[in-house]
């Protein structure tokens, strides 16, 4: 067995102990990130809740590896101290899942509800998280300076060397363990899955680590022989250098924090975009580590050098600012050529990771190289051990001392630029000093700290691009959109960076981290540039207000512009309504909409809560009759958290017994899966819902806490000034809003559920980690939003009474794609049977353009039934244009076809019987003559067999004979016809059959 070295680090044991320390490495950042997930979902996403857990998990670790420091010398072995912290690691991790679920349940069902005061539900949030995580923190401290300590017993003539590759395997370690975590173990195993992986790994590691402590050469290792007083470098450089460590500490991480901010706007916001821009910050620290390594022993004036090193860190922290403005260029050159596809999104998330790296890594590797030589100075100086622990702990208190900064004084007061020029003016005056006191002041050292001066004050004057920062590139590929834009507004608030855009003629945007949240014309005469958010702040909260006509008290999550909360102070009746913002700059910035949004800054009713929304419930016990959720997209960090399982049955507990909740989705960036996922998270947790088309992109859950949603579409447009507010935007009739119903729970549930059965959990994050793919690939869950335009009218009819009510006419006006689509085909209609014209609207020229070859194939009948212009005429009319129509244009087009022809042979009366049934909504007829042309008419045209087969089925369900359509389903081939009407109807027939 190999013995002790005196010379050159053995590469067999030095390997051994950096591959080991790399899996240290890669578990321990996965704890770090988990962690911080669990800890949300029981603390918030707050920039208080953000701060304190970095406060109690960098804490723990500076405490643990002091402690180490200081008594490191009281071991023999301190590769069996590292064994056993690492196996007592890796017992917790097995089982902190089950202790933080009985413990937040314990806490919730019994303990708040005791104390009443939020106040004393603060501490004890605070107080438990703290007791959950600090031990094993601590833990975590004490390995390194274990680990390291080890190693400098065993070579000691080398400590710069090894101490500088634990550093670096540690890193890459880390590095990679970031990305693991949100790449592949999360997706797979979810939150308890993973932190039981990351257990495991530990106490494997420890048991092989200790089987390794016990093995000749790493037992009885004597700590290195103490330093005669006479050669010690003393007191005052170990507390300077310690120092250092400290500081160098505090501007490394108000880098970090301001590089996350700024790459947000570049990258997006998602989790997996802070994975990345996590992962390259700790592979920068990992390769200044591992460069130093080779170097550290040979260097001629190692304190000179590292005062080099500071210097030109903070040079390089600058530049950052420079190299930044380049990044939106990078990012829309990629995006304008990547394919919207499996391959363009790894494509996409690895450019992603070389943009952050790019940024960050110069910086990042002279920040890897600070530990290691300030390490081995205090080593070289005959400090000891002890060194080791004390440089680590006094980093990891700078660590904590930069994130505070940065999140609660640095971004607010300074902006992002300022915040970053402040941590290199740290790394600089740091560097300064260390020159000074290794080279004296001499002419060369004077000049440059002039030169350095010069350097912060040219930083100071740089300003970042407000436009580009807003152009949303990582969505769209594009600068050049905002190039007669303005930026009216630009703060940089604790939790996110707010911007307004001022787009011309009226329409302004109001954006966080560089995603529009909310766009809104400021200017109500100019109706050409409606934004289509409006229609969505507009009936959000309308609509659980028409079903619940007696509500009192509303929260609102999610200010944006302040539309929702200022139409929902329309309904007098109301006695508070509560706006839940995470970002008070939200609230300054959405004044400049003050003419809009008045009543939400200046009606008493108005109350605005600055907290994360998880918080506010489970903190608040104050019930709600309406809670409308109108959060950012949920591919944004933190934000699926309020789409999940567990945030829906806290909010149902902050209902009253007949409250309303509302949950606003986008489409146009979530596929059908994720819509799905949604929807069946909402169905396990409310008895009833509603859901609405409310701009053909996005849609509202009206979700009731106990029995069906008893929505009444007339109320709010008998409602002053509520009316008021919905005619703004071309509401003006409960047509208007009836248009714009998909459907119910009873419907949807069972068509959701074929998309898979899992629901989004807070520990199983499904809609956190796909949204951002879904975003983009720019998927839309098309037939979710298409539910009214299926070709047999199976939402209307399933639907409340309201949902078929033709007899008020759709606003003229309506920038609504389905109300285009209805004007048209009543327009289609009465210019095909000779009573009217189709509409000049927008929409209309498809229809215009059938309309001669409509008319003259009407006349041509026939028997032949391939590619024969009449039936060709006819599955158009009966497939785009009765589910569209009324009873009376539905039976005019029938009869209007029947008087064409001299004569009709038996198919196509048959046809044009069904035609009749569909136009008046007639579900026995439905069945009647759906039966029929199954039985015996052409089934071989799989349109026709569709939509007779549909129409069946669905008058089976109305009759309430859910047997007999199960049976006419599996006579006629059901499971091998394809198409969104039997995809809607089959599972509802299956579950309404027992199935």
């Amino acid at each position: 067995m190999e013995q002790a070295s005196t010379g050159r680090t053995s590469p067999a044991a030095l390997w051994g102990l950096i591959a080991l320390f790399t899996v240290s490495g890669f578990s321990g950042l996965i704890y770090e990130s988990i962690w911080t997930q669990y800890l949300k979902l029981w603390l918030g996403h707050a920039a208080y809740a953000q701060s304190l857990v970095l406060t109690i998990f960098m804490g723990g670790m500076a405490l643990g590896a002091w402690w180490v420091g200081q008594r490191t010398t009281r071991f023999k072995n301190l590769l069996i101290g590292y064994a056993v912290v690492e196996g007592i690691i890796g017992l917790a991790g097995l089982g902190f899942h089950g202790m933080f679920t009985g413990s937040v349940g314990f806490a919730q069902s019994t303990v708040f509800p005791a104390l009443g005061d939020s106040t004393w539900v603060d501490v004890l949030k605070w107080t438990f998280a703290a007791t959950l995580i600090l031990p094993q923190s601590v833990l975590l401290g004490m390995t390194f300076p274990f680990m390291s300590g080890a190693l400098l017993r065993r070579y000691p003539d080398t400590p710069g060397h090894g101490i500088a590759a634990l550093y670096f395997s540690n890193s890459l370690g880390a590095a990679v363990g970031v990305l693991a975590s949100g790449y592949v173990l999360i997706p797979a195993a979810g939150l308890p899955g993973t932190v039981l992986t990351a257990g495991s790994i530990n106490v494997v590691l420890a048991l092989v680590v200790y089987l390794w402590a016990k093995t000749p050469g790493w037992t009885d290792l004597e700590p290195a022989a103490p330093v005669p007083a006479g050669d010690a470098i003393g007191a005052g450089p170990v507390r300077l250098l310690l120092l250092v460590a400290l500081l160098t500490g505090t501007a490394s991480f108000i880098y970090e924090i301001a590089w996350i901010r700024m790459l947000s706007m570049v990258l997006g916001s998602s989790t997996h975009a802070f994975e990345l821009m996590l992962s390259a910050f700790i592979l920068g620290l990992a390769l200044g580590s591992l460069w130093i390594r080779g170097r550290i022993e040979r260097l001629g004036n190692p304190l000179g050098f590292l005062g080099g090193v500071q210097l030109v860190m903070g040079v390089l922290a600058i530049g950052t600012i420079l190299t930044y403005h380049e990044t939106f260029v990078w990012m829309a050159e990629l995006m304008r050529g990547l394919g919207q596809n499996d391959a363009g999104y790894a494509l996409y998330n690895a450019v992603s990771q070389g943009i952050a790296i790019a940024v960050m890594l110069p910086v990042t590797i002279c920040a890897g190289m600070t530990l290691p030589l300030i390490t081995f100075l205090l080593l070289k100086g005959g400090v000891g051990e002890r060194s080791i622990g004390h440089v680590y702990a006094a980093n990891t208190v700078g660590a904590i001392v930069g994130v505070l900064f940065a999140i609660h004084i640095g971004l607010p007061a300074l902006g992002l630029a300022d915040t970053i020029v402040f941590g290199a003016a740290i790394d600089i005056i740091i560097g300064l000093v260390l020159v000074v006191r290794a080279r004296g002041r001499s002419p060369a050292v004077i000049g440059c700290g002039v030169v350095m001066a010069a350097v912060l004050a040219s930083g100071l004057s740089l300003e970042l691009d407000a436009k580009r920062m807003a152009s949303s590139v990582f969505r769209y590929g594009k600068l050049g959109q905002l190039e007669k834009a303005t930026v009216p507004f630009a703060g940089d608030g604790k939790t996110a960076t707010i911007h307004i855009v001022d787009y011309g003629e009226g329409l302004h945007g109001i954006l966080t981290n560089g995603k529009t949240d909310s766009s809104l014309q400021v200017d109500p005469d100019k109706y050409s540039s409606r934004s289509l958010d409006e229609y969505n702040m507009s009936l959000l909260p309308a609509l659980p207000l028409a079903a619940h006509r007696s509500a009192r008290r509303v929260a609102v999550i999610g200010f944006g512009a302040g539309l929702s909360t200022h139409v929902a102070l329309g309904d007098p009746n109301l006695e508070v309504v509560d706006s839940i913002e995470i970002e008070p700059r939200m609230i300054e910035a959405a004044r400049l909409f003050a003419g809009r949004v008045g009543r939400a800054y200046d009606d008493p009713r108005s109350v605005f809560r600055f907290e994360d929304a998880r918080t506010f419930f489970a903190t608040h016990q104050q019930l709600y009759d309406v809670i409308a959720s109108e959060p950012s997209t949920p591919w944004v960090s933190g934000v699926a958290s309020l789409y999940t399982e567990e945030f829906y049955r806290q909010v149902r507990n902050n209902l009253t017994e007949n409250g309303i909740f509302a949950q606003w989705l986008h489409g146009s960036e979530l596929s059908m899966d994720l819509t799905a996922l949604v929807g069946r998270t909402l169905g396990r947790v409310f008895d009833d819902y509603l859901v609405f088309n409310l701009n053909g992109h996005d849609a509202v859950f009206i979700a009731s806490k106990n029995g069906p949603v008893d929505l009444d579409p007339a109320w709010p447009f008998g409602v002053q000034p509520l009316s008021g507010d919905l005619a703004a935007v071309n509401l003006t009739s409960a047509r208007d809003v009836a248009i714009r119903y998909l459907g119910n729970k009873a419907v949807l549930d069972p068509w959701f559920q074929t998309y898979g059965t899992s629901v989004n959990s807070d520990y199983f994050p499904l809609l956190d980690l796909n949204a951002v793919e879904a975003r983009f690939k720019r998927q839309f869950a098309a037939r979710f939003y298409n539910l009214r335009t299926l070709s047999v009218p199976i939402v209307e009819m399933l639907g409340p009474d309201w949902a078929a009510d033709r007899l008020q006419p759709v606003n003229t006006e309506q920038e609504f794609g389905y109300a285009a689509q209805l004007r048209s085909v009543d327009g289609y209609v009465d210019a095909l049977t000779g009573a009217g014209s189709i509409p000049e609207i927008p929409g209309s020229e498809p229809w215009r353009e059938r309309l001669g070859a409509d008319r003259l194939a009407a006349r041509g009948c026939g028997a032949t039934d391939v590619a024969v212009p009449w039936w060709n005429a006819v599955n158009f009319m009966t497939t785009n244009v009765l589910p569209a129509t009324g009873p009376d244009r539905g039976r005019q087009l029938v009869q209007w076809l029947a008087a064409q022809c001299a004569s009709l042979d038996q198919r196509q009366q048959h046809w044009l019987a069904l035609m009749d049934a569909l136009a008046t909504r007639d579900a026995a007829m439905m069945v009647t003559h759906g039966k029929r042309w199954l039985e015996g008419d052409g089934q071989e045209h799989l349109v026709r067999k569709n939509v007779a087969l549909s129409a069946a089925l669905l008058g089976l369900l109305i009759a309430d004979q859910a047997e007999a359509a199960l049976g006419l389903w599996q006579e006629h081939g059901g499971e091998t016809l394809i198409s969104p009407e039997l995809d809607l109807l089959s599972p509802l027939v299956k579950r309404k059959a027992g199935r």
